[in-house]
């Protein structure tokens, strides 16, 4: 069987929240976070965060894009949306603070009571910073052996100079006792 990529804008309404709780979910277990994918909206949450020191669980509303909404207000709802590939987690309460007054005069926040946008001003942008989730490079742990050069010689053996010192020593081959 080959894998083939799917194209996001090709996948129904349920496949896009699928995929990307999924892109959401390893971005946040590089903070430490395991994601639970509910059933449906529980208290306004799309999924719980559970940190792995046990001292904080998070309930997190996925969005495609950017938004506020007046059912999440005082609720503790963190907001998990996507600009431009960089994934953000801010709590909805803090975007209210930072939505700009057009946003609380529009006819959909008016009336609807929410309002989206998938390109927020530079200005928006700069307060959102702090709240990027920033992807990790690649740990030596995370490298396949074929992304390693082998070219037959004592070097290839040796270990990479920003492993651990256990690391090291899981590299290094057993001596036999006789």
């Amino acid at each position: 069987m080959k894998l083939r990529r799917v194209e996001f804008k090709k996948l129904s309404a349920r496949q896009k929240e699928i995929y990307n709780f999924q892109k959401s979910a390893a971005v946040l277990a590089e903070y430490g976070f395991n994601c639970i994918k509910l059933a449906d909206d529980w208290q306004g949450a799309d999924f719980l965060a559970y940190h792995k020191d046990a001292d904080t669980t998070l309930k997190v509303q996925l969005k495609s894009r950017l938004g506020i909404d007046k059912k999440y207000e005082g609720k503790e709802i963190w907001m998990n949306f996507p600009i431009e590939g960089v994934w953000y987690l801010v709590p909805h309460d803090t975007l209210l603070e930072f939505a700009p007054d057009a946003w609380k005069k529009s006819e959909s926040w008016l009336k609807g009571g929410k309002y989206t946008t998938a390109n927020p001003s530079k200005e928006l942008r700069k307060k959102l910073r702090p709240y990027a989730l920033e992807t990790a490079r690649p740990t030596r742990q995370d490298q396949t052996k074929q992304d390693e050069p082998n070219h037959g010689t004592a070097d290839a053996a040796m270990p990479c100079p920003t492993q651990s010192r256990r690391e090291r020593r899981r590299a290094r081959p057993r001596r036999r006792r006789e």
